[in-house]
């Protein structure tokens, strides 16, 4: 422990933010330019994403039915981190479901390739 740095990363949030972040699936047929706008106006509708850090999206990965994209958010709170990723969830899922998109999720992607 001696020869090793610690950091603390509640006194390192309150000054400079923590990085949340959480990653979906969307089907290729989706521009990717949309959902990125979707993801990152879900970030900021999302209370305890700090207003004055821009969310940002990063395209993850390439499954073979669908595209996985990760939204990253700054926060200062976080003694209720579980809160605001439970209402950035919430505010993704609701935004994209206004947008006529179904996220999609490694069951329903297996369900898919079975034929279930």
């Amino acid at each position: 422990m001696l020869s090793s740095q610690t950091t603390n990363f509640s006194a390192s949030a309150e000054t400079y933010g923590l990085i949340i972040h959480t990653t979906i699936g969307i089907s290729y047929d989706v521009p990717n330019t949309q959902v990125h706008e979707l993801l990152i106006k879900a970030a900021r509708m999302t209370e305890g994403v700090l207003p004055d850090r821009d969310p940002f999206v990063l395209d993850k990965k390439f499954e073979d039915l669908y595209q996985q994209y990760e939204i990253n958010a700054y926060i200062k709170d976080i003694n209720v981190i579980s809160k605001i990723y439970s209402r950035l969830h919430h505010n993704i899922q609701n935004v994209f479901i206004e947008a006529g998109i179904e996220l999609q999720t490694p069951l329903v992607v297996s369900e898919t390739k079975s034929g279930k």
